[in-house]
This record gives structure tokens, sequence and C-alpha cells, in this order.
């Protein structure tokens, strides 16, 4: 009985619109990302890949709440010239949801970036027809300085009013090793709540990674390991206070 009230509450929150994917280092960072830049904003600001300088991507399988049967599988890859894709499926039982998001972004100046997203979200439910819906997106990052950068993003997941949602944050690095993201987000269906990450790479191979998302009120940590200088393998868990622990695994391509 406690697995099929999870599966209703998660399927339930997707169809609400409170369906989020994104790979497993932003999962391990609270969701945070909107202040970051290359690829580690693809899931986070269409702006931040305007500063993508070779190809990046990020694949990530994560098992929500423990349980086999709420599978989300995801990928993600940005390239040099401001180009980007998204993919992600979840589905059990009948039930799927899938989305698809192109993005674009430019540089207008050196310290300032825009991006925008466009995409389709496809729900199908059990013996039902298909439902699908546009997605849209605009973000914009803002270079303060060398250590301190601010970004901000408008989504419309559906064709109402209550499909929009507005977030704005900042990502402060005081050193080479620290970087620290605070972020607010706001949407009808969940009202305001803030996103906190902290990560930490101890030595050149190994990366920490810390979060809190308050909407959910879920914490989140994760470790990352280097591999031939581009590829990382990273995994992560997040917990929330009354679904549970939800492990990822996934690989990561970084640019540089």
């Amino acid at each position: 009985m406690l697995r099929l009230l999870l599966l209703l509450a998660f399927t339930s929150s997707a169809l609400c619109g409170q369906f989020t994917t994104s790979d497993v280092a932003t999962r391990a960072l609270g969701g945070t990302g909107l202040a970051r830049e290359g690829g580690g904003a693809v899931w986070t600001s269409p702006a931040g890949i305007a500063y993508t300088t070779a190809p990046a991507a990020r694949a990530t399988v994560e098992q929500r709440f423990g349980l086999a049967e709420l599978q989300l599988t995801s990928l993600a890859a940005s390239f040099s010239g401001g180009l980007g894709v998204r993919l992600s499926h979840y589905g059990y039982a009948g039930f799927s949801s899938t989305l698809v998001d192109g993005l674009y972004a430019r540089r207008l100046t050196d310290r300032l970036a825009l991006g925008i997203a466009l995409g389709v979200h496809r729900i199908r439910p059990p013996q039902h027809a298909p439902q699908h819906s546009l997605r849209t997106g605009m973000g914009v990052q803002y270079r303060v300085s060398e250590r301190l950068r601010a970004g901000a993003v408008w989504r419309r997941d559906r064709t109402d009013l209550i499909g929009n949602s507005y977030a704005c944050g900042v990502s402060y690095r005081p050193s080479e090793l620290i970087d620290l993201s605070a972020e607010l987000h706001f949407a009808a269906e969940r009202g305001l709540h803030g996103r906190f990450g902290v990560s930490y790479q101890p030595v050149d191979v190994v990366v920490l990674r810390l979060g809190l998302n308050t909407a959910a009120s879920e914490l989140s940590g994760g470790i990352g390991y280097r591999l031939f200088q581009r590829w990382e393998v990273a995994v992560a868990v997040a917990y929330h206070e009354q679904l549970g622990i939800s492990p990822l695994a996934g690989l990561i391509l970084h640019p540089d």
C-alpha cells in the first residue's frame, strides 16, 4: 500500500506541473544552477550554455524514492556556439512523461548572456490519449565579477498562467575550490521557496556536492570523480522528509 501511495503522489505531482528533471550534479546541489556557466547550466538556465567552450554532456538515472517503478532517465548536451538539447523520460504501468527541449544562447557582452528554451512535454496517462503541452523559457546571466555571477529564469510549462514559474539567484566562488549558490524560486502551485548548494573540490579529481531544496524539504549530496580529464562519474542521493531517499548515478562530459 505504501508503494502505491508513493506512486500516486509522484504521478499527481507530475500532472500538476511539479515534475522536474535534471542531472546528477544539479540534483546533488539542491537544484541550483541559475548562475552556473557552460554544461553545468543545461538543466537550469539556457543563458549559461553561452559560455560552453567545447561539447559537454550529462546522462543521469534516478530511482525516485528508492522505488524501481519510479525510474527517471535524462540526457542533455551543450555545444560551442550556444546550442543545447535536453531530454528526459519517466514511466510506469502505462503512464509516461517525456520532456524534449532545444536551447539557444548568446553572449551579448563580455558580462551579459541571454538564452531561450523551446520544447514539448508529453504526458500519456493510462488508457487515455497522450497530452502535449508547449514549454518555453528564457534566462539571463550577468558576471558581476570574476567570483560573483547572477542569473534569472522565466519558464512556462503550460498554456495557463499557473504554468509560469520564476527564479533568480547568485553563485559565488570564494576560492578556486568552493562554489556557493543561493536561489529564490516562485510558482503558483508551490509558492516561494529557496534552493541552496555548495560544491567543494578537495583534490583535482574529486568534487563534493551538498544541497537543500526548501520546496520539497529535501536534502541532497553527492560525489564526483574525474576520469581521463574531461569525464566524471558521479553519484548522489536526495532525501525527502516524507517520501524517502532517491539515489542517482550519472556520467558527465565536461567542456574542459
